[in-house]
């Protein structure tokens, strides 16, 4: 979380940038608290709580999958 806080700082503040990452769900998830914005409230119901990625955000998770014993 740290680290994404010092990529918005010297980066953007307003939207993350492209990032690829190994298969470690740690990535999206300091994303969404770094830079998630909260949807717009409709007025009807209880009112979002949870950070929404927005639609421009580039993420690449890689995840290596070995195949014989060699």
């Amino acid at each position: 979380m740290a680290i994404m806080s010092q990529i918005r700082n010297r980066c953007n503040p307003e939207e993350p940038p492209a990032i690829a990452s190994d298969g470690n769900d740690s990535y999206p998830e300091a994303m969404l608290e770094t830079w998630g914005k909260l949807p717009d409230y409709s007025g009807r119901g209880r009112p979002p709580t949870r950070k929404q990625p927005q639609k421009d955000w580039k993420c690449l998770q890689v995840t290596k999958h070995r195949s014989g014993g060699g």
